[in-house]
């Protein structure tokens, strides 16, 4: 009987978590922050639980790594649906009206929390490869990964609190580094349950509490400056547009002593497998607000807020039963190892084209790169910021290679032509940039052709 009570104390924290969650939605929906007046207890109580809920872009890879449970589970159906429900919203979202600043409203709420979509979008990649990926972590010990874990948090604390410096690689919270560290966590939490109940539940529900008070402060500091100026004197600074930063210390901690506590206090229970999906699709409500928002504003409206409250939460209550009914009928899976036998088989018929491709991309890196006289930072920036500009010309070169191969039925004749014209035209740019600092343009070519054009006319006429 206590089990089945333990059992359902985590279901019902789940559920309350979702409540919560669909609460602050609706909130930010209706720019609710914006409107109350700040350093009130209505404000404060707001504000930690926003706070409270953003952790949830934390939560949800330490849930799938915490997920041990070995199920009979369709996860690529499951993660082809929540996919395709997430396209569909996010596109929607995108091209919703988005708030109007007014001097009511000096800076209205988009999201509950930042860096949602990325979150999303890797959680669900995760959540599709977690059993590879934790069998890759067991094969450390779990005191040797506690220690290493704890060290890197340790030094990411410091270096975060001190100066603010993005380590090992983090990137501010979206790169697949920071996925995979909080991914390994969850699962050396999972593994290390006897270390975890060193503690009582209700140290970890005071530190929990203590965490979450003092990160709703530090990220009410971090996100709202204020500015001195001798004219002005001093001047708040508030801006709530992207919602929190999650990529905090004490808001990791946070995250960190409640999962700790959720997996010392609960035991296991057969719909534990529902948890990372719930996240997940939390996750995708998250990135939603601005949909409701031309129906919840200018004026709010407190029955319509409930009706639409209510009906979130059937329909997301409908979608995770979909989603559970896919999972354990559909039998059907893709063959990995069958995909990447094709993929080394296609790679093994059409190298020279893809060489071609990869020759044609270099040389107009590096083109990018002499222009810029070689300055790495330029490169870099060029890679990171802007491939597209880079693909656009390589595809427009290499459309010029495939009407060669049309027309001589040789690829390594025609891709050659195609290099060696390339390094022609870009060499002859280069030139020009040198002497009058532009490129080759198409009046060039008419100028150059025009002679031509000339002693083609008189032949025929003469």
């Amino acid at each position: 009987m206590f089990s089945s009570l333990k059992q359902k104390w985590g279901q019902q924290l789940g559920t309350l978590f979702v409540v919560l969650t669909i609460i602050c939605f609706l909130g930010t929906a209706s720019q609710f922050l914006t409107h109350l007046q700040e350093a009130t207890w209505p404000f404060i109580l707001w504000w930690i639980l926003k706070t409270f809920v953003s952790t949830v872009v934390l939560w949800v890879p330490i849930a799938i790594g915490a997920n041990q449970q070995q199920k009979r589970f369709n996860r690529q159906a499951i993660v082809l649906t929540l996919r395709i429900i997430g396209i569909i919203t996010f596109t929607w979202a995108k091209f919703t009206t988005q708030p109007v600043t007014t001097t009511d409203q000096p800076s209205p709420e988009l999201y509950v929390v930042q860096q949602v979509f990325i979150t999303w979008l890797v959680c669900s990649g995760l959540y599709l490869f977690a059993h590879p990926l934790q069998k890759l972590c067991h094969r450390w010990s779990t005191i040797t990964r506690r220690h290493w874990l704890i060290s890197f948090s340790f030094i990411f604390f410091l270096i975060n609190l001190i100066s603010g410096y993005d380590a090992f690689g983090f990137h501010r919270g979206t790169s697949l580094i920071w996925f995979s560290y909080l991914f390994a966590l969850g699962d050396w939490l999972a593994n290390d349950q006897q270390w975890l109940k060193k503690w009582s539940n209700n140290r970890y529900a005071g530190l929990t509490m203590i965490s979450l008070l003092v990160s709703s402060l530090i990220t009410w500091l971090n996100m709202n400056h204020v500015d001195y100026s001798p004219h002005s004197d001093l001047t708040p600074n508030t801006h709530y547009l992207l919602g929190i930063n999650s990529y905090q210390p004490f808001l990791l901690l946070t995250c960190l002593l409640m999962t700790a506590w959720f997996l010392r206090a609960s035991n296991k229970s057969p719909k534990d497998y529902l948890l990372p999906i719930t996240g997940i699709l939390l996750l995708n409500l998250l990135g939603l607000p601005m949909i409701f928002t031309p129906w919840l504003l200018p004026h709010v409206n407190w029955q319509l807020s409930l009706l639409i409250g209510i009906i979130i939460a059937v329909v997301f209550a409908g979608i995770l039963t979909l989603i559970n009914f896919l999972g354990n009928k559909i039998t059907w899976q893709l063959n990995y190892r069958s995909l990447l036998n094709r993929l080394k088989q296609i790679c093994q018929n059409f190298w020279p084209i893809l060489l071609t491709f990869l020759i044609l991309w270099l040389i107009t890196l590096g083109s990018f790169a002499i222009l810029w006289d070689g300055k790495f930072t330029m490169v870099q920036w060029m890679l990171t910021e802007r491939p597209k500009i880079i693909t656009v010309n390589v595809l427009i070169i290499f459309a010029i290679a495939l009407i060669l191969m049309a027309i001589t039925n040789r690829w390594w004749l025609s891709s050659g032509i195609t290099i060696l014209f390339y390094l022609c035209w870009l060499g002859a740019s280069i030139l020009k940039i040198a002497a009058r600092n532009e490129p080759i343009i198409p009046t060039d070519i008419s100028t150059l052709t025009a002679p031509l054009v000339k002693c083609w006319e008189w032949l025929i006429s003469g």
